[in-house]
């Protein structure tokens, strides 16, 4: 872990995060205990897209990892921990109108998945085509995350996602925000997930460290996608920085992410946006 005063870079030069000395870290927190900490949301670490809006305000670059709380470009390879991870729906608009997914699912009290907000009907224009999507009692019960056995069927409106809560160990131990993988980036969660629970066998996931990065790779129609790819790179064997991890754990344990977390944003094909390679 760094401690000295320092600037640490990111892969895009022009942009920096500043590290406090250690003489300053016993008086962490103060100056911000008059705002409840429930009105605030985990920050997100998203993948841009050339139609991501910090993209086109100039805050960031394609390609590049973008934290909404930092407001900053850190770059197309960051290094990780993940603390904690949990199952998500969303359901997108389709005439992308609107950046805010219509609903998110969640599990209630009984366990079961439901969708907030739950029986509420939403007209949209899928496929050319008005349609009225009603989310009902449960997720199951809606219908909008299962696919149709129909051949050449579009995928269903309801897309199920990964979210990570990661801290990036190079940035500091309060680094931290929250990863999605949905769409056609969910194989990429998965696989991440499975190598954890290989990996952290005996031990939890914040004992690991992977490294994100963005890359490019060719679809089977020959257009480029633009992907995130993991790989683990080593055991996090920092004490203070495992503490750290291990305290963010148990703060969310119990709750979950559902509601913790920054809304989110929809770039069209999710982490997969296809990308014209100008762009990099």
């Amino acid at each position: 872990m760094i401690k000295s005063m320092e600037m640490v870079k990111s892969t895009n030069d022009e942009n920096a995060v500043m590290v406090l000395p250690d003489f300053m870290r016993e008086d962490a927190g103060m100056g911000t205990e008059g705002v409840d900490k429930s009105s605030m949301s985990m920050p997100r670490i998203s993948l841009m897209h050339p139609t991501s809006v910090p993209v086109t305000n100039g805050e960031a670059k394609p390609g590049n990892f973008y934290h909404t709380g930092l407001r900053e470009d850190i770059g197309n390879e960051i290094v990780v921990i993940p603390v904690y991870a949990e199952d998500g729906f969303t359901l997108w608009d389709p005439s992308n109108d609107s950046n805010a997914p219509l609903a998110r699912g969640r599990k209630n009290s009984k366990g079961v998945w439901v969708w907030d907000p739950s029986n509420t009907k939403f007209d949209v224009i899928d496929g050319g085509k008005k349609v009225t999507w009603d989310t009902k009692g449960s997720v199951a019960e809606s219908k909008l995350v299962e696919w149709s056995r129909e051949k050449g069927a579009a995928p269903p409106p309801g897309k199920k996602s990964l979210n990570f809560l990661v801290v990036m160990p190079e940035l500091g131990p309060h680094a931290f925000g929250v990863m999605s993988f949905q769409k056609s980036a969910y194989e990429v969660g998965s696989k991440m997930f499975e190598n954890i629970k290989l990996r952290a066998s005996g031990g939890p996931s914040f004992a690991l460290k992977y490294k994100v990065e963005s890359v490019t790779t060719t679809g089977k129609n020959g257009k480029k996608f633009l992907v995130p790819k993991f790989s683990y790179v080593g055991v996090n064997d920092s004490k203070d920085m495992y503490t750290a991890c291990r305290e963010m754990y148990f703060s969310v344990r119990e709750t979950g992410l559902y509601g913790m977390m920054a809304d989110e944003s929809d770039h069209g094909e999710g982490d997969a946006t296809v990308v014209e390679s100008k762009d990099f």
